[in-house]
This record gives C-alpha cells, structure tokens and sequence, in this order.
C-alpha cells in the first residue's frame, strides 16, 4: 500500500518510518514538501499531522488543508494530532469533529488521537481507522474531558 505520512516532528517521522515498515512509505516534514508529494504521486491513503508551523514558526492547520487536496483527489486521508485540546483552538474545534467525518475522512485528533505507550501517534492503528480495520470512536482515556 502506497501511504504519505506529514509531519513536522522528527520522532514523529520516525515513529511512522518503524510502524509501517511492511508499505511502501514516503514520509515528508511538512506543508511544501506535503503538497509536493500529493501533486507529483498517487496515493493509496494519507497521513497527516494537523498543526505545522508557518515560515515565523506559528502553528498552523496546514493539515486540514493537505487533507483537503488529498480528499479532492479521492485520498482516503487522517488528519492525526495527539496534542491538548487547551494547546491550540484549532484541536479544541477539531475534536468536536469526534473522530469520523465521512467515509474515508477521520480527524484524529487530542482525545481521538491513537497514540502508543510513550505518547507518540499510533500511526498503524491510524490507518487501521481510515482501512476500516478498527474503530475510531474510542477516546483517548489519558486526557480529561470537561463537559
């Protein structure tokens, strides 16, 4: 399976290099090299991370958008992101989403986000959610969630 993994965090990239050895993987660093990937390569599906920074280091949701161009192409695409929800407004507006968005389009993020024992996005489990192969509807029990 052809897969893009985005994300702007080293060990984050390397978390997905490591947990999806067995496809045929490329992993880029951010919005440029994200879109550059998607306009030059067919994808089977993508992920991405949503917050990455601007030129000034700024958080941005630069994923929405990848996921957008992925999803006009008929990506099954992720948008994937284990931080707080109290961090940054765009997760806090994300994680109302609640996981599914339509068929092959899930936002994965802060309580939604699968992660692994050390805290790093569960990237396997992930695409798991987008083949169908797990559920996306089970929150995150290490995070809190007042009503």
């Amino acid at each position: 399976m052809k897969i893009l993994v985005i994300d702007d965090k080293q060990e984050e990239r390397e978390g997905a290099i490591s947990q999806l050895s067995q496809h045929e993987l490329t992993v880029v660093d951010g919005y440029s090299t994200g879109k550059e990937a998607l306009q030059l390569k067919e994808w089977d599906v993508v992920l991405t991370d949503m917050l990455m920074p601007d030129y000034e280091g700024v958080l941005q949701p630069y994923g929405l958008v990848l996921s957008l161009m992925a999803q006009a192409k008929g990506i099954p695409v992720a948008v994937v992101s284990s931080g707080n929800h109290h961090d940054h407004r765009m997760l806090f507006a994300a994680e109302e989403v609640g996981g599914k968005v339509s068929e092959n389009f899930f936002v994965l993020a802060s309580r939604w986000c699968p992660t692994t024992t050390n805290k790093r996005k569960d990237w396997s489990k992930a695409l798991d959610i987008v083949l169908g192969k797990a559920r996306h509807d089970v929150e995150r029990p290490d995070i809190a969630i007042s009503g």
